[in-house]
């Protein structure tokens, strides 16, 4: 809205904010796909350095069999440890991320609607037409059926005559 207040011409008040959505957009798929990529490689880490203590080509392996046991309890509970954190807190936390980038970038859409519609003087009526195709249908419909009551409830309605 500073670009509006100052003048600016459309023109660039709409690169300016579309520049900024598109470095946002990259910021947040980028994270997403950081946390993505750590559940993947969680599980894979604790089974890599859990599993490599179960060798059986060690000398003390070969020679003490009850080793093994101690070490396939141990590969077991990283491989569940890491599945059970990959699959409870990596991946929610990347599709959560994904569908609040989602949001993100249509709210910022409606915003830069609503910043050149402004700045170029449009009647209120035609900036509410174009700014509700953002909503739903559900509550751009709710919406309109609460204004008409709203103005029914205030003009006086003749009753039928019976």
């Amino acid at each position: 809205m500073a670009l509006v207040a100052g003048n600016y011409p459309p023109e660039m008040v709409k690169e300016t904010m579309h520049t900024n959505m598109s470095n946002r957009n990259l910021r947040e798929t980028l994270t997403g796909k950081i946390i993505k990529i750590n559940g993947q490689l969680f599980s894979n880490i604790w089974n890599y350095r859990y599993c490599n203590r179960i060798n059986p080509d060690d000398a003390v392996m070969k020679s003490d069999i009850s080793n093994v046991g101690a070490g396939l309890a141990t590969a077991f509970v990283a491989t569940f440890y890491g599945a059970l954190l990959s699959n409870l807190f990596f991946h929610p936390m990347a599709e959560k991320l994904e569908s609040r980038r989602i949001k993100n970038m249509a709210n910022m859409q409606l915003i830069v609607t609503a910043t050149l519609l402004v700045q170029g003087k449009h009647h209120p009526v035609y900036i509410e037409a174009n700014l509700n195709s953002f909503m739903p249908p559900k509550e751009r419909y709710a919406r309109f059926s609460k204004r008409r009551i709203c103005r029914l409830s205030q003009n006086k309605i003749p009753e039928k005559v019976a």
